[in-house]
């Protein structure tokens, strides 16, 4: 797995939705390659953040934007 192909599948892999061969060749491509390591722990973090904001009463249209675009982007 190249970068590229590491990062078609980085929300598959958060989510835990991979199947199995095609986790075991992004966890080896994560072995090998300090760049998209540092890039999927940042995107987790950032994930887990939007996940911590407090929940009001109304919808918070700005949360869902954000989390909609990170979700596109990253499938």
């Amino acid at each position: 797995m190249n970068c590229k192909e590491a990062l078609d599948v980085v929300s598959e892999a958060l989510d835990e939705t991979l199947e199995e061969s095609a986790r075991r060749e992004f966890l080896e491509h994560m072995d090998r390659c300090s760049a998209c390591r540092s890039y999927v722990e940042q995107l987790r973090i950032s994930v887990q953040a939007l996940r911590s904001l407090p929940k009001s009463g109304r919808p918070n249209l700005r949360r869902a934007e954000i989390i909609e675009a990170y979700r596109k982007k990253f499938r």
